[in-house]
């Protein structure tokens, strides 16, 4: 972990490009240095490069076999509500569907376009 993270100089977000379609997770690696220097990187794991990439399957691989124990509560800490905002205001959801409105379709008058 030290050679990846510490060693390392990474952009803050790995993030989607226009137009691509991505149904999945978005995440947030929050690490602190022992002289601590505080880093946050907001990423979809396929844009990672590849150091991160190998870290981020590598935790996900340890959550998935953790067998963590399911919990009625969902608890924030102060930088995952930090982010929330920042990203939120970055990108805000798209407006709601208007309504839509129902109009009568009138015929047009038949004229005979072949004669001039």
């Amino acid at each position: 972990m030290n050679r990846v993270l510490l060693f390392q100089t990474y952009k803050k977000e790995y993030e989607l490009k226009d137009p691509e379609i991505y149904d999945g997770w978005e995440y947030i690696l929050y690490y602190k240095t022992s002289n601590q220097k505080e880093y946050i990187v907001n990423y979809v794991p396929h844009h990672l490069p590849i150091n991160l990439r190998v870290l981020h399957d590598f935790i996900t691989k340890i959550i998935d076999t953790a067998n963590p124990s399911v919990s009625s509560k969902f608890e924030y800490n102060g930088i995952t509500r930090k982010e929330a905002k920042e990203l939120y205001s970055k990108y805000p959801p798209p407006p709601p569907k208007q309504t839509l409105q129902r109009i009568k379709f009138i015929a047009p008058a038949n004229k005979d376009l072949t004669k001039k």
